[in-house]
């Protein structure tokens, strides 16, 4: 706790009037005393100090971070989990695992941020160390070791939380590229050509489409129902609650997995299994594919369709996206498809592609008297 002390001025041994002073002891037991010029002063310096925190002045980054990292496990997805362990083990414990948070400050944590990116990283990757910096020392503020965070808002500073990215790198197939592809992936690897035209007609995510099981394709209603997500071998829901959905099924991807099912049935009878295995996409013993069994082969495939290598898989999403809109869907339609969060989301990565003049449009807004 703080108190404000009373005492005279002097001049010439004569009181000429009060100075106030603030005296309290800091979070390592040292007392102090802060001189100020008025009542009011001392009280705004008073408060102030009350609001320091009174944790353990000892503590430090490294127990920061290794308890945001227990507490987190829980929550959040195996593979998010073992990014942020990585963002924590190689950049922020080599540089601050013994330092004791209140002795870092912001510029500490600039210098830091800014020599990542000297360095070469990329400025995500540098955002991502910045934002998981800033989880730790939340757990500090928590253990009321700190009252404020010296990592917050300096992705701002930095620049790091930069635009979109631009329509080109977000690796869209146009649609005679799309068509190549298609053909290639039937040329040499026919066992997942039914995957990806599924992806590439519905804009799923490659977690989503390797959990795929017969109980969620109504080919009555020509709908197809979004309710899981693969992580490896673990399922989980998908990542967000827009992500489950329903999506419209085109002719052409009805006929597709028709031909599927059909085959699955004579799989049955030739390996004499008891029932057709619930997932769409299986292997041998079963088991549902796992997502490397699409991008494994990918660029063998990008290479025989001549296509750039930098395309992966989910390039089919963002082209499900873009031809879409590039054919006049609505905006709320490509959002619900796609199962972001608003249509803001969809706005911001896609909106480059949508019609940035239409005559007809204006036009249509004339009138004329009857």
């Amino acid at each position: 706790m703080a108190s404000i002390r009373k005492r005279p001025r002097t001049r010439a041994g004569k009181r000429v009037g009060w100075r106030y002073y603030v005296d309290y002891y800091d979070a390592e037991g040292k007392r102090h005393w802060l001189a100020c010029k008025t009542y009011q002063h001392a009280k705004e310096v008073k408060a102030e100090k009350e609001r320091e925190p009174g944790g353990d002045p000892y503590l430090t980054v490294g127990f920061c971070a290794r308890q945001w990292l227990a507490i987190s496990k829980p929550t959040i997805r195996r593979k998010s989990y073992e990014i942020y362990h990585g963002v924590v083990n190689n950049h922020i414990l080599p540089t601050f695992d013994h330092r004791r948070v209140s002795k870092v400050k912001r510029a500490d944590v600039r210098e830091f941020l800014a020599g990542k990116l000297e360095s070469g990283l990329a400025g995500k990757t540098v955002s991502m160390i910045q934002s998981t910096l800033s989880s730790v020392f939340q757990v500090a503020i928590e253990n009321e070791a700190i009252y404020r965070n010296p990592a917050a808002g300096i992705g701002r500073t930095l620049h790091l939380h930069t635009a979109s990215k631009s329509i080109d790198e977000r690796k869209a197939f146009t649609q005679a590229e799309l068509d190549r592809l298609l053909i290639s992936v039937n040329a040499l690897d026919p066992e997942i050509y039914p995957a990806l035209f599924t992806m590439a007609r519905t804009g799923m995510r490659t977690g989503e489409v390797v959990v795929l099981r017969w109980e969620d394709v109504d080919f009555n209603r020509s709908r197809i129902h979004v309710c899981r997500s693969a992580d490896g071998r673990l399922i989980n829901e998908p990542k967000t609650e827009r992500g489950k959905r329903m999506l419209d099924m085109s002719e052409g991807l009805k006929e597709v997995l028709g031909r599927l099912k059909a085959r699955r049935a004579e799989e049955k009878l030739k390996y004499g299994w008891d029932e057709v295995p619930p997932w769409l996409f299986h292997d041998k013993h079963g088991k549902h594919i796992l997502t490397r069994r699409l991008t494994g082969p990918f660029r063998l495939i990008l290479t025989h369709a001549k296509l750039p290598e930098h395309h992966s898989p989910y390039s089919l999403r963002h082209t499900f996206a873009c031809l879409h809109i590039l054919n006049g869907s609505d905006i709320v339609y490509v959002q619900r498809q796609m199962g972001h969060a608003s249509i803001q989301m969809t706005a911001d990565l896609y909106g480059r592609w949508f019609a940035k003049s239409d005559k007809a449009a204006a036009d249509r807004l004339d009138w004329r008297d009857a």
